[in-house]
């Protein structure tokens, strides 16, 4: 599979420093930077467009079908925060924690995720085109029934990650650790994996190597 390069946010070089709880009561998020926020919201169909977030917490909030395009999360929480249905493009998330987030059902483009904790992330059902995983924890997270396109998995950890029913034709594993990654197999047709991860994935393919 050609490798689509993925694009950034498109974002203000110099962003308005901004109250959360103001931007809110107005719903316009745009050209701000907020920073240092506990955020608790239960928030559905907003948009979120050309913003940045550090060092925000979002661990009580609750953001489901929302859009958010052209942002940047840097050492945000966003642990077991709902973004289930949610329309996500050209986002970084970077050193951000977000261990058991929900994604499932979201429309992922041009995402990058680098340096973050995702144990327990659920991208079930998820659609993932364009986007990057860079040294990232996805240690017993989900990603059933997803679509993967033009997206890469770098230096990240894939232990006991659930991979059930997404076609992984494409995808280059090979610098990623992989122990007790769960799948059926059919899964696999096409991955890319180096010689060591292939004798660990024999199992699924009813090989028995000796």
């Amino acid at each position: 599979m050609d490798k689509k390069k993925r694009m950034d946010p498109h974002i203000d070089r110099k962003l308005e420093e901004g109250s959360y709880h103001d931007a809110r009561l107005t719903e316009n998020f745009e050209h701000f930077v907020f920073q240092n926020e506990v955020i608790t919201d239960t928030f559905s169909y907003g948009d979120f467009k050309n913003c940045k977030f550090v060092s925000c917490d979002f661990s009580q909030a609750h953001f489901s079908r929302i859009d958010l395009t052209d942002v940047v999360l840097e050492h945000c929480d966003l642990s077991n925060l709902d973004f289930s249905d949610c329309g996500i493009h050209r986002v970084i998330f970077d050193h951000c924690k977000t261990v058991g987030t929900d994604f499932s059902g979201s429309i992922l483009a041009d995402v990058l995720f680098q340096d973050c904790n995702m144990r327990y992330a659920n991208f079930s059902y998820a659609k993932i085109k364009s986007s990057e995983f860079q040294d990232v924890n996805l240690l017993e997270s989900t990603m059933n029934n997803t679509e993967l396109a033009h997206t890469s998995f770098l230096q990240s950890d894939l232990s006991r990650m659930e991979l059930l029913k997404t076609p992984l034709k494409g995808v280059d594993l090979r610098t990623c650790t992989i122990e007790g990654i769960r799948l059926s197999g059919e899964e696999l047709r096409g991955c890319i994996v180096t010689e060591s991860q292939a004798i660990q994935l024999a199992r699924f393919l009813g090989l028995e190597i000796e």
